[in-house]
């Protein structure tokens, strides 16, 4: 059975932040986002979940393999393709 991963804390004060300049509609879609999408994580920590480099990720997100989204000035990858990617790699995410 799949474990449901808590959101990271920083991603849910990331988006507190940009609610003044999303507006209410923005910022319940991206809410939505947040909870379809497992949470978001840095490009730097999933290259940690899946043990490999920074620039691994950084070349499947070139290649369309890990969408980005920026909040707060960052950029953040979705917590859920993060786990398919481990687990098409043979790995369990954790």
């Amino acid at each position: 059975m799949k474990k449901k991963r808590k959101k990271e804390p920083i991603v849910r004060q990331l988006l507190m932040s940009e609610m003044a300049t999303l507006g209410p509609e923005r910022f319940r879609e991206l809410l939505k986002t947040c909870d379809r999408e497992e949470g978001f994580i840095r490009p730097v920590d999933a290259a940690g979940v899946l043990g490999v480099s920074r620039q691994y990720v950084s070349e499947l997100i070139r290649e369309g393999k890990l969408r980005t989204w920026m909040m707060g000035g960052g950029k953040f990858v979705s917590m859920r393709e993060v786990d398919e990617l481990n687990e098409d790699m043979g790995r369990e995410a954790g």
